[in-house]
């Protein structure tokens, strides 16, 4: 069993607004992650590499679970955490995987 103070990697769902918040959390030196990767899209008629997110919509907050709780209640942060399937505990990503 994992315990509410340990700090981990949380998985939070942003509704397509992952670089405001990478932004926000940047500004509070909050750990975080949001895969990126470049591709290349026509725009205006001409060929550009743009970066989008690797998995749009998520981003990977690292802290213990009161905190990341209180991005969302205190600061207001457009996201919801997932949780997990068979405990309903925020979902958390173990180090190693990250």
């Amino acid at each position: 069993m994992v315990e509410n103070d340990s700090i981990g990697w949380y998985v939070a769902k942003t509704y397509r607004q992952e670089r405001k918040i990478k932004d926000l959390l940047a500004r509070m030196g909050i750990e975080h992650f949001v895969p990126f990767h470049q591709v290349v899209k026509e725009i205006n008629g001409k060929r550009k590499k743009v970066e989008e997110p690797f998995v749009n919509g998520l981003i990977f907050v690292r802290g213990n679970k009161k905190s990341c709780i209180e991005l969302i209640n205190e600061y207001g942060y457009p996201m919801r955490y997932l949780r997990d399937f068979s405990t309903r505990s925020l979902l958390r990503v173990p180090d190693k995987q990250m």
